[in-house]
C-alpha cells in the first residue's frame, strides 16, 4: 500500500488556508451554512435560478451572481479503505493501479473490496467488486499516513450531500488525503464509450492510480467520517496542470443498482 508524509497540517487546514485548531470551529460554521442553504433554497425557481453555494472561509451563501468557484510501498496483510492495488488487464495485458472506496459485505457475510469499475471494466456504472480471499485482513477505516493526529479516520455513515460548496476530502493512492470543494450536484461524465450520469463534481487535482478511492466529510471531531461516494475520474489538465475537477459516484446510485451489498462502518450503527 502506498503512502508518505508531507506537511504537518491537516487536509481541512490546507482547504481553508487555517490553522489545525480552527477546523472545528469552520465545520460547525459549514454545518450551519448547509442548514440554511437547504431552508433557502425552497424558495428559489430551479428552471431560472442556477443554484447556491456555501462559502465556509467567509462565512456565506452565494448566489450566481456573485458566486466564488474557487499499498505499494509497504505490502501489509492488513488492507484499509484509500489503500492502492494492482488490476491485472488480461484483455490488455496491462497492470494498473486503483484505490479501495470501501468495505462492502453481501447478505451471505462475505467481504469485498468496493472500487471503481473502470479497474475491472465492469458495468453498468463505474462500480465494482473485488471478493476478498487468501490471509488480506480488511479494515473499515479510511488510511490518513500524512495526518500527525489521525492516522486512521473511522467511517461512521454514508449520506448524501445536499449544497454545493461544501468540503468533500479522498483518500487515494498516490494523493492521500486531499480536499475540495463541491462545485455540481448533478453532473455527468462521458469517454465517448460509456456516459455516467448524477454524479458530484469536486475541485480535486487527484492522481492517477486514485481511482475508486472514498470520497468523504469530516465530523465535528476531526476522527469520524461520513462517506459520500467513490472517485470515478476527472479532468487534470486546467489551469496548466495545477487545478482539475474531480467526478464522484454517490452512494445512491451504487446501492440502488448493487441492493445486495452494504457498507461495512467503523462504528456500528
Amino acid at each position: 500500500m502506498v503512502h508518505s508524509q508531507d506537511g504537518s497540517k491537516e487536509p481541512l487546514a490546507k482547504l481553508w488556508d487555517i490553522e489545525n485548531g480552527e477546523i472545528a470551529e469552520y465545520l460547525s460554521m459549514e454545518k450551519n451554512l448547509s442548514m440554511v442553504d437547504e431552508i433557502f433554497r425552497q424558495y428559489l425557481d430551479d428552471d431560472n435560478f442556477a443554484g447556491t453555494y456555501i462559502d465556509t472561509s467567509n462565512n456565506k451563501i452565494s448566489g450566481p451572481n456573485n458566486m466564488k468557484i474557487e499499498s505499494k510501498n509497504d505490502v501489509h496483510d492488513e488492507i484499509l479503505v484509500g489503500d492502492g492495488y494492482i488490476v491485472y488487464d488480461s484483455i490488455t495485458e496491462i497492470e494498473k493501479d486503483c484505490t479501495m472506496g470501501f468495505l462492502a459485505r453481501d447478505q451471505a457475510n462475505v467481504n469485498y473490496i468496493a472500487t471503481a469499475g473502470h479497474c475491472l471494466r465492469t458495468e453498468p456504472i463505474d462500480f465494482g467488486l473485488i471478493k476478498i480471499d487468501g490471509d488480506i485482513i480488511p479494515n473499515q477505516n479510511i488510511r490518513n499516513t500524512d495526518s500527525e493526529q489521525y492516522k486512521e479516520l473511522l467511517m461512521e455513515d454514508d449520506i448524501a450531500l445536499t449544497s454545493n460548496g461544501v468540503h468533500l476530502c479522498l483518500s487515494g493512492l498516490y494523493s492521500h488525503v486531499i480536499c475540495g470543494y463541491v462545485k455540481s450536484l448533478n453532473g455527468f461524465t462521458s469517454s465517448g464509450i460509456a456516459f455516467c450520469e448524477n454524479i458530484f463534481i469536486v475541485s480535486l487535482f487527484h492522481q492517477f492510480g486514485d481511482s475508486g478511492g472514498p470520497l468523504f466529510s469530516f465530523k465535528q471531531d476531526l476522527i469520524h467520517v461520513s462517506l459520500n461516494g467513490i472517485l470515478t475520474g476527472g479532468l487534470r489538465d486546467i489551469d496548466n496542470h495545477i487545478n482539475g475537477i474531480s467526478g464522484v459516484i454517490t452512494m445512491n446510485s451504487i446501492f440502488n443498482i448493487f441492493k445486495n451489498i452494504s457498507l461495512v462502518t467503523s462504528t456500528p450503527n
